[in-house]
């Protein structure tokens, strides 16, 4: 009976050790986030924040299909998704929206963006935007990332159509 004691014994401080680490962990973490928003990296909090909430608009007189052809040639996704190294590949298309992620097979879709198409007459709308993105510790993850990915896409528009008009700008990688 005493065996069984020390058993739960030793199982109840184990237990309580990897809570009282885990506890810790959590609030390391919330402590760096806090210090990143609003300290050590607020300029780049910021600048992340403002990358995924802002979207990129466009009207155009290119077709649909005119400024696809564009995309792919800009974005230029990988066709499948690769095992170890991140990079850009498309997750879906039809003809009125394109979703790209960047990610690997051991971490995919660290972010999401999509194109979505409309067409009104003559004219052809657009909208770009990040639908989903992590972050570590309140940061961006893979901002550098997702600044070239909206360059791109806005070189694309312009590619398609010279004379478009673009709401927003391409935020500029380092």
């Amino acid at each position: 009976m005493d065996t069984f004691y020390a058993i739960l014994l030793v199982i109840a401080i184990v237990g309580g050790v990897i809570l009282i680490r885990f506890l810790i962990s959590k609030g390391v973490n919330a402590v760096a986030k806090t210090a990143n928003k609003h300290i050590l990296f607020r300029s780049e909090y910021i600048e992340g924040q403002q990358l995924v909430s802002e979207s990129l608009s466009f009207e155009s007189t290119a077709s649909v299909p005119d400024i696809i052809r564009q995309l792919i040639a800009q974005v230029a996704p990988e066709e499948t998704i690769p095992a170890i190294r991140g990079a850009i590949y498309q997750i879906s298309s039809s003809p009125d929206h394109i979703v790209y992620a960047y990610g690997s097979k051991l971490q995919p879709q660290i972010f999401v963006a999509a194109v979505s198409f409309t067409n009104s007459g003559s004219t052809t709308q657009g909208v770009f935007k990040f639908l989903r993105w992590k972050e570590k510790e309140g940061m961006v993850v893979c901002d550098e990332v997702m600044k070239r990915v909206r360059e791109k896409v806005y070189t694309a528009f312009t590619a398609a159509d010279p004379s478009v008009r673009v709401i927003g700008t391409p935020v500029k990688s380092n």
